[in-house]
C-alpha cells in the first residue's frame, strides 16, 4: 500500500512539474557567410524571465558540438536572441543548435550553408 501511494504521489509530482515548464516554441537561424555570424533567435513565452526561461544553447557543426552556452535569464518574456561567430563554416555544412528550457524540454533546428 505505501507504495502505491508514493508511486501516485510521485507521478502527480511529474505532472505538476511539466505543467508549470514547457519547450521553446520555436527557434530560428540566420547565417551571414561574409562574417561567419550565426543569430539564434527562440520564442519561448514565459511568466518571470528569471524563474522560468532557456537555461541552455548547444551549437553544433557537422554533427560536433563546438558550443554550449549556459543562461541564468531570459532576454523578455517572449524569448530572446543568441549571436555567435563560426570561423569554420562553409558552403554545404549544417549548423545544428538545440535551446533548452530550465524547467522541461528543448527544442532544436538546423540551417544548411548555401
Amino acid at each position: 500500500m505505501r507504495k502505491t501511494v508514493i508511486f501516485i504521489v510521485l507521478l502527480l509530482f511529474i505532472q505538476i512539474s511539466i505543467s508549470y515548464g514547457h519547450a521553446p516554441s520555436a527557434v530560428t537561424l540566420d547565417f551571414n557567410k561574409e562574417t561567419s555570424m550565426l543569430e539564434v533567435k527562440y520564442e519561448h513565452s514565459v511568466r518571470d524571465v528569471t524563474q522560468h526561461y532557456v537555461i541552455e544553447a548547444k551549437v553544433q557543426l557537422n554533427g560536433k558540438e563546438i558550443i554550449v552556452q549556459f543562461l541564468s535569464s531570459q532576454e523578455d518574456l517572449n524569448g530572446g536572441s543568441l549571436v555567435y561567430k563560426i570561423i569554420d563554416a562553409k558552403p554545404g555544412d549544417e549548423i545544428l543548435v538545440q535551446i533548452r528550457c530550465n524547467r522541461a524540454g528543448s527544442k532544436s533546428t538546423s540551417v544548411k550553408i548555401q
